[in-house]
């Protein structure tokens, strides 16, 4: 301390600064200022620089917490006065336990995939963005509203408060089906917010009754905003007038009407599906005879698209989409083509990094044809291997995808 006279004082500056002690974390601090017993600034080195002001109890204690020290959920206060005690605090931890650690069957379900931007993994970031968000106490943090729903990520561009009635009433519109079939005819039901169920209609088809409770479902959510959207600015207003619209506008056929269609149409027209234990040659006449249709639509699609007409390449894709989804229906007795499926697109998984250094050393064993290139998506960059007609490649070793027909079949 400048102008001190104190012998203590002096003596304890000597004798202090630069030295080392380590934390009950673990970490190594130094001393590096000392201007009384508890006015002391004291460095931490690992995992990143930072400085802080402490007493000299805590430092004979070890109590002194890293700010970049990483919880059990992986995430770090950061720097800053009294960030604990912020009242954003509960809810960026209940972010990270959700998307971290589930606990419940319903976050697992819903959050097993979710993903939290690295730049919020520090609570100092994630407080200093809520400060500065309409908020009012008991608001809910939500990353659907601005993302129609499709986000699988947690970051400061997708992200909002909303009051809970309204951040339920979104859910319940994104996740909720409302419509059962039941002696050959579809009822739609709305379940409210609030729990209480309402019974809208019974019709013909699934689309008539998903277009029902589509709309009942549009009408609620604005309701609710109605009434409780005091407070709101007009960012996420005008998201919540977009967001109701879609709900209304939203598809009412599906490709499980589609496969539905597809498997019904083949029964109704004698084409039966092959059972479990048929015999090989049959399988393999089946498929071939499917095969073929496949081939033949797809050939056709290719004349439509190389005499530019628009007609009947559509009308070609529907009729691909037809022959190719009727194999689900005509092997799915026989092999489990979900579970095979499932381990083909986690090899396909391996076909993109987001390691910049491994797409480097990818390009360098592939033919010269073969070139690397990068996409973004949810805020984050992959990379890949392309050749000349856009076909996404394989890097030299990929390993196959092992499908074991034994253990596929049912």
């Amino acid at each position: 301390m400048k102008g001190c006279t104190d012998p203590r004082v002096i003596r304890n500056k000597r004798e202090l600064e630069g030295k080392k002690f380590t934390t009950n974390q673990g970490y190594e601090i130094t001393v590096v200022e000392y201007r009384g017993a508890t006015d002391i600034d004291i460095a931490f080195h690992y995992p990143q620089h930072c400085v802080k002001t402490v007493e000299m109890c805590a430092i004979k204690r070890g109590n002194i917490a890293n700010p970049y020290h990483r919880n059990c959920l992986g995430g770090h206060i950061g720097e800053g006065e009294l960030l604990s005690k912020s009242k954003f605090y509960p809810c960026w931890t209940r972010m990270l336990r959700r998307c971290i650690k589930p606990i419940s069957r319903t976050d697992v379900l819903a959050y097993g995939s979710v993903s939290i931007c690295e730049d919020w993994m520090c609570f100092a970031n994630f407080n200093e963005w809520a400060n500065i968000q309409c908020y009012s106490d008991g608001w809910e943090l939500d990353k659907d509203l601005f993302s129609g729903g499709g986000s699988k990520s947690y970051s400061p561009d997708n992200c909002c408060f909303l009051p809970s009635r309204i951040n339920k009433a979104l859910c319940y519109a994104l996740t909720a089906e409302g419509c059962y079939e039941q002696h050959g005819k579809w009822y739609a039901t709305m379940n409210t917010s609030d729990k209480a169920n309402h019974y809208l209609g019974l019709f013909s088809t699934r689309p008539e009754a998903r277009k029902a409770y589509n709309m009942a479902k549009a009408d609620e959510v604005e309701r609710i905003v109605s009434e409780h959207g005091g407070g709101l600015d007009n960012r996420v207003r005008g998201k919540l007038k977009d967001f109701i619209e879609s709900v209304r506008n939203k598809p009412t056929y599906d490709i499980e009407d589609f496969e539905k269609d597809i498997e019904l149409f083949n029964i109704r027209c004698g084409n039966i599906n092959l059972a479990p234990e048929d015999p090989l040659n049959k399988v393999c006449s089946v498929l071939k005879s499917q095969a073929l249709l496949i081939l033949e639509e797809v050939e056709e699609t290719v004349r439509a698209c190389e005499n530019k007409d628009e007609q009947e390449m559509v009308d070609g894709v529907q009729d691909i989409l037809v022959t190719s989804l009727r194999l689900l229906s005509l092997l799915g007795k026989r092999y489990d083509l979900m579970k095979a499926a499932q381990l083909v697109m986690e090899n396909n998984r391996l076909k993109y990094t987001d390691d910049v250094k491994l797409l480097e050393q990818w390009v360098v064993a592939s033919p010269p044809d073969i070139y690397g290139e990068s996409s973004e998506s949810s805020g984050k960059k992959y990379y890949y291997l392309k050749d000349l007609n856009g076909k996404i490649r394989k890097w030299p070793g990929f390993p196959k995808v092992e499908l074991n027909v034994e253990e596929l079949r049912k």
